[in-house]
């Protein structure tokens, strides 16, 4: 994801994204037009109408979508803005929150970062679960080998002792 004051990469920040909800009073949104530019490029605009403490805002926003064309997933999305029909004050008012709102959420970021790097640190390894190099959402736990290695092991002990004892008579 990206725009002009935010980027992030994966699914799971998405959630957060409540900046509109929960800074503009009374939200509408109206789709103008939804376009396949090419066979992985998806272009979607629409116009935002709200109010905000500065005055009514009516923007026009765009994004911009680039599709994985086997598997139909988002690989970009990157949205754009233009205040042309709002007023000064609310233009300036919504640049200001989203850039407020965007820091905050970048701090947030930065938090999990740091979180998740110090649990892989200190957490002791599970060598059981290994990833698909194929296809990353994947994974599959490896069976516990300690009683298959024994019964190999009893199998091949039980081998070598019934051909001594055939080569001994």
């Amino acid at each position: 994801y990206k725009d002009p004051f935010r980027s992030f990469e994966g699914r799971d920040k998405y959630d957060r994204m409540k900046h509109i909800s929960e800074t503009i009073g009374n939200p509408a949104a109206m789709i103008t037009s939804v376009e396949l530019k090419t066979t992985d490029t998806l272009v979607i605009t629409y116009t935002l109408k709200g109010d905000t403490p500065a005055g009514s805002l009516d923007m026009d926003f765009t994004e911009t979508y680039k599709l994985n064309v086997i598997s139909g997933r988002v690989v970009e999305h990157e949205v754009t803005w233009e205040s042309g029909r709002t007023s000064p004050a609310a233009a300036a008012f919504f640049a200001a929150s989203r850039a407020a709102y965007s820091s905050g959420q970048g701090l947030e970021d930065t938090q999990e970062s740091v979180n998740s790097t110090l649990d892989e640190l200190f957490a002791p390894p599970n060598k059981d679960i290994q990833g698909d190099p194929a296809d990353p959402m994947k994974f599959f736990q490896q069976e516990d080998s300690t009683m298959n290695d024994m019964f190999v092991f009893a199998a091949g002990a039980t081998m070598i002792y019934a051909v001594v004892q055939i080569l001994t008579l």
